[in-house]
């Protein structure tokens, strides 16, 4: 994958000709995207840059979970963007596919029902945050933290099966990250803990954990920024090829 530097350079070399061509006079990439992305997609970006707002204003109070349920939210947004930008592509996986079933709805009409879960299933399935972008901390670390939530939160889980998954987070850390906060986002929810049978017996406990999670999609989301970056270069060429004329 392209180097942030150097994918933002080619950004700002971009922006005079995108302008030219699509007759904007946007002075920043950021004021370019605002202009030329379709009202839905600009509310989806919107949404995602209003959680991370919200998820940074809960970090600074030290409401850990709160910020963590916001940051889900984040990611969630980004995802569904990026799965909009791509409809082709998303399109092919198998999880769309899976969810499609009999549905006659448009790509939007189904993209727009699915949640965190899906896309963190169709992210890995199209590869939008290859391994080699998560930091090293996180792989070493991640395998002996998923045996130590998971001894805590599964007591009947064996610990063959506890290895299991901390082995598949050491082979897929950003997939294992993803579900990481998935799972932690989704103790927003009382009725889960009940079916599931869980017990809050430590309020500190469980805001570390959502630390954890909250840290897990900040890096996430910055790896999610690259995907977006080369998303936008390529909707812009394609507006600019629209707008050519061919002789």
């Amino acid at each position: 994958m392209t180097n942030p530097i150097d994918q933002s350079e080619a950004l700002k070399a971009l922006l005079p000709t995108v302008n030219k061509l699509l007759n904007t006079n946007a002075t920043s990439w950021d004021e370019l995207v605002d202009a030329i992305l379709p009202p839905k997609l600009n509310t989806i970006r919107r949404l995602g840059v209003m959680y991370e707002q919200e998820m940074l204003l809960s970090l600074g109070a030290k409401a850990y979970f709160a910020a963590c349920v916001m940051s889900a939210s984040m990611l969630e947004a980004f995802l569904l963007l990026l799965c909009m930008l791509n409809p082709g592509t998303v399109a092919t996986t198998t999880r769309y596919k899976d969810r499609v079933g009999k549905s006659v709805d448009d790509f939007d009409g189904i993209i727009c029902r699915l949640g965190l879960e899906d896309f963190v299933e169709i992210s890995a399935e199209l590869n939008w945050v290859p391994d080699s972008l998560i930091d090293e901390g996180w792989k070493t670390a991640l395998p002996a933290d998923i045996r130590e939530l998971f001894a805590l939160r599964y007591r009947n889980m064996s610990k063959s099966k506890i290895e299991a998954h901390a082995s598949s987070a050491a082979r897929n850390p950003a997939y294992s990250l993803m579900l990481l906060l998935n799972m932690m986002r989704n103790k927003m929810h009382p009725g889960k803990w009940i079916r599931q049978n869980h017990e809050l017996q430590s309020q500190e406990a469980f805001s570390t954990w959502a630390h954890v999670a909250l840290f897990a999609a900040a890096h996430i989301r910055d790896c999610l920024l690259l995907q977006h970056q080369a998303a936008m270069v390529e909707y812009c060429k394609g507006l600019m090829l629209a707008r050519i004329k061919i002789p």
